[in-house]
């Protein structure tokens, strides 16, 4: 049933796009001499679904002979744990304060101006890159229980999720 709505409703918002889409060429065409039939053709859309058990799974929007197609992005489940962070991410954790605090600037009146944000990732990537394979190795091992932290939740979840 929610289905056939969708497709009403897609249909019927695609002849008033149309519908607009002609009378704007109708009106251009006039005022700029070009042939407004020929124009209107180019622009005709048309709209197909692909159903997968009732539901519809992507929309293909044609113009001009170009076909764009639009897929429903699968729902990603809020009880699913978070992936581990990487390496760099602990590294960055841990260097961001740091960080701010070396690239604030004083103000006129005294106070400090926190730098933006991509400043600060910029300086941090450079810390990271000049950092020896030895000094990333804490960093690499905290990655390394974090990630089997999350396998072992991901088992968890995925037998929770199957009774």
């Amino acid at each position: 049933m929610a289905h056939q709505q969708t497709q009403e409703f897609m249909q019927l918002l695609l002849q008033v796009t149309e519908g607009h889409t002609e009378k704007l060429i109708r009106k251009l065409a006039e005022k700029h001499n070009f042939d407004a039939d020929e124009e209107i053709a180019l622009h005709k859309f048309t709209c197909s679904f692909t159903a997968v058990d009732g539901e519809p799974t992507a929309t293909a929007l044609t113009k001009k002979g170009k076909s764009v197609k639009k897929s429903k992005k699968p729902v990603k489940d809020p009880n699913a744990p978070k992936k581990a962070k990487n390496a760099f991410m602990f590294f960055s954790a841990e260097k961001n304060a740091e960080v701010k605090k070396k690239l604030s600037t004083e103000q006129d009146d005294g106070t400090l101006k926190a730098p933006k944000g991509s400043e600060v990732a910029k300086e941090i990537g450079k810390m990271w890159k000049e950092l020896s394979e030895a000094e990333k190795l804490p960093y690499q091992e905290m990655y390394t229980k974090a990630k089997a932290k999350y396998e072992e939740e991901m088992k968890v979840y995925e037998l929770s999720k199957e009774e």
